[in-house]
């Protein structure tokens, strides 16, 4: 059965060390609904896929090879695993559990491994493009190919006729013969040939490193393009018995390395870049050469592939040491996490798996299917001191979870122990921030899901940290620096108001609010909204028409009664600044129009019950163009103001002068005097 997710059921709580009962009742839900999510902080064999279900993965044995740390190439040769070095160009011999020996080419590093039709097996080296054959305990020069300062794959010819080398710095393909003659089979436009594989009807395809193009060679010289990826090399591919290719691809996303084998060849040009960061992808392409994108990962690149018996692709990873597989219907399983940093190559030895890990170099094998199974989540965050309750799950068959708690998301030494969870789900960890789980598989035939851990926390209050009054949008249109603009277009009124307010709600609850207001000097604060009105949004309008004019505040109380019970509820409450409520326009007085040379002069008085007067224009015969006009005292900045506004250049004759008046809040007087 497969599950549809892993859920953990919350809610939030305050931190204290004897913390009090916890009451609140809004539950959340943390879910571990993706793979990386269910990766977790520890595996040990035990697989986790995209579909939800824990199994029993691989076992795995652990075997560091001493002398060196990074790994080019490995391969499955007879009855032992050779590993070729990118530090000290020594191939390394692996039989059982132990480490027989190793055998200097004296080169740089050791790129690639194969083992033909006929049992030879031949190992290629870099920079000095030298091809050597290894007969017993001893390596002798098999081969040199010309042009070739770096071979990075070897392919066996399935007619037994020799074998195909892919090389740089010129990205040529090499085909040598069981004579060890060489001779250019490709020749591509990419710097670098890099993955390799051949097909047993004797077609080759091979992977480029700088435009990440797949390319097929169905003879010699004789090559078309498979598929040109978005990324930047083709870092494998593999032919399954059924002619569907498989190929990994990598985009990198930083700086890159010299590999480990450090020095080049004066004039050559260098390796391909090892990458130390990147997304990987993984291809298929079915007889018909049709692609298909099996799986992907955007927080690591791909650097090993593999099929298995019934042609599932394997993916080892260049960061996290992890190996991924993924069926036909993308269903993706991570089947291994070593604690080496790359799986640089990985096969197949019948129905068992082996692997070799890089930085440190260590040799894996393992079962197809471990009894003794463990996984261990990553230390789940319930934001809060958490009460947990009971751990709910299907499986069938014979497995034990456990749990533990702590207030760090470092596990320490401050966690509680691993505790069983009983048989009735109960769980017996004490209250803790965070919650890890346990899961040790005692059959290897077991599938676990749904699993989910209830938990709940004390209710924390809501608390208020701003509150602001300001004119409704679309009104009184300040400057950036909070000022009224002078000149052009008069503001406008509008007797509502936008309340709006923040408060921190630490453990996320259903908030409402209540709204009232208090003139200044009053004592009773009153309702801005009816009793039945509910407010759970941070603003709200208010039309204050109905208000008489003065000075006001506005009070805010938040409330989490939504979310817990009536005894348990917490508020508070926040004051805004005082605001003015001003509905009704300043009054002109003394207006009058004093003749003169240079045209005349407008002058009077303005007056306004609330707010201060701000702006005075005037107009002449009711045209449309305001012209602003001096305060007596220099500045409109009180309720009562002065002006005076010099009308020099007004023609002879017969005028209407307009004095228009704002105030603070934009309401607006107008009145005229005549000019004779």
């Amino acid at each position: 059965m497969r599950l549809g997710r892993i859920v953990l059921v919350a809610a939030f709580a305050t931190f204290s060390v004897l913390p009090p009962p916890a009451h609140a009742v809004g539950s959340r839900t943390i879910v571990l609904d993706s793979l990386e999510k269910l990766a977790g902080d520890e595996i040990k064999g035990a697989s986790v896929s995209s579909d939800g279900v824990l199994r029993a993965g691989w076992s795995l044995s652990k075997l560091t090879v001493d002398g060196t740390s990074t790994v080019f190439t490995a391969a499955k040769v007879g009855g032992e695993v050779l590993i070729g070095s990118a530090t000290d160009g020594k191939l390394y011999r692996v039989k059982g559990d132990r480490v027989t020996g190793s055998l200097d080419t004296k080169e740089l590093g050791v790129s690639a491994i194969v083992q033909d039709k006929g049992g030879r097996t031949f190992v290629a080296t870099i920079p000095n493009g030298k091809i050597f054959e290894l007969k017993g305990s001893a390596l002798s020069v098999f081969a040199t190919l010309p042009d070739a300062a770096h071979i990075w794959a070897l392919a066996a010819d399935p007619a037994g006729k020799g074998i195909y080398a892919a090389t740089g710095p010129d990205g040529k393909l090499y085909f040598v013969s069981n004579k060890g003659d060489a001779s250019i089979y490709f020749d591509s436009e990419e710097p670098h040939l890099i993955s390799l594989a051949v097909a047993l009807n004797g077609e080759v395809v091979v992977g480029s490193s700088g435009k990440a193009i797949l390319y097929r060679v169905q003879g010699s010289g004789r090559a078309r393009v498979i598929y040109d990826f978005p990324g930047d090399d083709v870092r494998a591919v593999a032919i399954s018995a059924k002619g569907e290719t498989f190929a990994v691809v990598n985009e990198y996303t930083d700086g890159a390395s010299v590999p480990k084998a450090p020095v080049l060849l004066s004039g050559k040009a260098s390796p391909p870049a090892v990458k130390r960061a990147g997304k990987g992808s993984l291809y298929r392409f079915d007889v018909e050469g049709r692609p298909e994108r099996l799986m992907k990962h955007d927080e690591f690149h791909y650097s090993s592939l593999a099929l298995d018996a019934s042609g599932l692709p394997y993916v080892g990873t260049g960061s996290e040491g992890r190996v991924y597989k993924v069926d036909d219907a993308h269903v993706v399983s991570l089947v291994a996490d070593t604690d080496e940093r790359q799986v640089a190559a990985l096969g197949f030895d019948g129905a068992e798996p082996w692997l070799v890990s890089s930085d440190t170099a260590v040799v894996h094998r393992g079962l197809a299917k471990a009894a003794e199974a463990t996984w261990t989540s990553k230390p789940l965050d319930c934001g809060l001191n958490a009460k947990f309750g009971r751990v709910t799950w299907n499986s069938a068959g014979t497995l034990e979870v456990s749990t533990r708690t702590g207030n760090t998301q470092t596990v320490d030494k401050q966690w509680s122990d691993w505790g069983p969870v009983a048989r009735d789900g109960k769980m017996g960890s004490p209250i803790g921030r965070y919650v890890q789980l346990r899961v040790r598989f005692r059959d290897a035939r077991v599938e676990l899901s749904n699993l989910a851990v209830s938990f709940q926390t004390e209710n924390l209050r809501a608390v208020l940290t701003e509150v602001t009054v300001s004119p409704k949008a679309g009104s009184i249109v300040p400057t950036k620096e909070g000022l009224i603009s002078s000149g052009g277009e008069s503001a406008k009124h509008d007797s509502a108001l936008r309340i709006a307010w923040r408060s921190d709600n630490p453990d996320q609850d259903t908030l409402r609010y209540r709204l009232s207001f208090r003139r200044e000097g009053h004592k009773v604060w009153r309702p801005v909204l009816r009793a039945d009105e509910w407010v759970t949004k941070t603003e709200q309008e208010w039309d204050t028409l109905g208000i008489p004019e003065g000075r006001y505040r506005i009070r805010i109380e938040v409330s989490d009664e939504l979310a817990n019970p009536q005894e348990f509820a917490q508020s508070h409450m926040l004051d805004s600044q005082t605001f003015a409520i001003d509905n009704t326009p300043p009054s002109i007085s003394g207006l009058r129009f004093t003749s003169g040379k240079a045209g005349g002069k407008v002058s009077g008085s303005i007056h306004d019950v609330t707010s201060s007067v701000v702006r005075v224009d005037f107009s002449i015969d009711g045209r449309l163009e305001w012209r602003p006009v001096r305060a007596t005292d220099g500045i409109f900045d009180s309720d009562t103001e002065g002006f005076e506004g010099d009308l020099r250049g007004l023609a002879a004759g017969s005028h209407v002068i307009a004095i228009r008046a704002v105030d603070a809040l934009g309401n607006v007087a107008i009145a005229d005097v005549e000019a004779p």
